[in-house]
Order: C-alpha cells, then structure tokens, then sequence
C-alpha cells in the first residue's frame, strides 16, 4: 500500500478549533513559518455529548507533549472546509493524536457507524 503522507513538518498548535481540528503553525525550514488549519486525518466526529471531552483531551494531550510535535499531511490536499487532513505525531515519545483520540473511545474511525446505530437489512 503506497504511503500517501509525503509532507511532514514540525509544528506547534496555535488553537484547538474543534475536537478534530487545530490551527497549526508549521515550520518549512529556513526560519519560513505559516499558519494552516488542520484536521484529524481518519477520525469520525465524536458525539455531540463527548465533543467537550474530545477538546480537553486534545488540549491535554499538547500540554504534555509541550505543544511540540510532528505534522504528517496527505498529499498536500484540503479538505471541503480547507482545513488540511493530517496525522499528528509528538515529538518526544512518538505517540500519535489520532491513535491516542481512538483510544478513548469518545472517537471512531471513519467510516464506523456511532454506537447504536443499526445495519440498513437488504
């Protein structure tokens, strides 16, 4: 399976927007910083009661990891809000935002129904 993460910068959050979304500075070398907005790449937009939860995860997951960490984005495309789908990685331990958001299970894969949701019978 080809890798489709071909755009990895250093980054830092400038806000948390929503549970999946950040404002993102990005470091393109050469002391060249910009600001993107950038979403969770493969994550289903948490419940509305847990959407909360996920912001304070999410903020706290920066916290420990001082809000430095590595951005990996897909192929350099946004998004139907322009925000660029990205997976994020911290910097000092390797441990992913997506993966750790997973985890909780506030957070489901695309794709996945939410729980209670009943398969359509054909």
């Amino acid at each position: 399976m080809p890798n489709l993460y071909h755009y990895r910068y250093r980054g830092r959050a400038r806000r948390v927007i929503g549970p999946l979304s950040l404002d993102v500075d990005i470091d393109l070398g050469f002391r060249i910083n910009i600001a993107l907005p950038v979403r969770l790449d493969a994550l289903a937009q948490p419940l509305p009661e847990h959407r909360d939860q996920v912001v304070d995860l999410v903020q706290a997951w920066l916290a420990a990891h001082h809000n430095q960490f590595t951005v990996e984005t897909i192929k350099d495309t946004q998004e139907k809000f322009g925000r660029y789908l990205a997976i994020i990685t911290a910097g000092d331990d390797g441990t992913e935002l997506n993966q750790y958001l997973l985890s909780t299970d506030l957070v489901r894969p695309l794709g996945e129904p939410p729980p209670g949701a009943t398969a359509n019978a054909t």
